[in-house]
């Protein structure tokens, strides 16, 4: 067709750019706005953040026929669950208090899970994340006294710490009052004698006048 060409007959297929590709002052310009430690910022940061109960509403149907046990997991856990069985590493995903945050290959091993079949190995991951779970239990159920007493100590140093500055304060008032009290009655005295010297002088004056 006419349309397939330009008016000179040059095919539309053989234009050749205008500008040559830069990699070096584009590198530099990507440098120069930020994007590169943007990139860098996402590639060490967990760009991928999935509330706890949105992961369980859409995988809980997948692995509890596999292992009717899930159902009974808290959240938290059921995420962990999650990632033991889809293979992520401890560096690709993280829990927070509602949200499972996930970087590099976890967001694409978790979007495989949504759609292909789980693996059949969902009973056998439960139970090395319940042996693991319940090692922590202990583990936390024997540290708990020694933390509490470090917490309590730590508390108790404070608080003395804190009354030792009021102390310091309130007895470093008093000594500025005590300090203030003599220096006042202090000027009385001298006062008070150089008023009786005063007095004492005008008498011996009036005196030496009558003689």
């Amino acid at each position: 067709k006419a349309g397939a060409a330009t008016a000179a007959g040059t095919p539309r297929g053989s234009y050749a750019p205008r500008i040559a590709f830069d990699a070096e002052m584009v590198v530099r310009s990507l440098r120069a706005d930020g994007t590169l430690e943007l990139l860098a910022l996402l590639r060490l940061g967990y760009p991928v953040r999935v509330p706890f109960r949105q992961m369980a509403d859409r995988y809980m149907p997948l692995l509890k026929p596999h292992d009717p046990a899930v159902a009974n997991l808290r959240l938290d856990r059921f995420c962990e669950l999650l990632a033991a069985v889809v293979g992520a590493g401890e560096g690709e995903y993280t829990l927070g208090k509602t949200c499972i945050f996930l970087r590099g290959k976890a967001a694409a091993a978790f979007e495989a899970l949504a759609t292909g079949e789980p693996p059949s190995d969902v009973g056998k991951a439960l139970a090395i994340k319940m042996e693991e779970w319940r090692k922590r239990e202990l583990l936390a159920r024997f540290m708990r006294p020694f933390l509490c007493a470090h917490i309590f100590r730590f508390r108790l140093k404070r608080k003395q710490r804190s009354a030792v500055r009021i102390q310091a304060q309130v007895r470093g008032g008093q000594g500025r009052a005590r300090v203030q009290l003599s220096i006042a009655a202090r000027d009385r005295v001298a006062m008070a004698e150089a008023r009786e010297r005063r007095s004492e002088a005008l008498k011996r004056g009036r005196e030496e006048k009558v003689g």
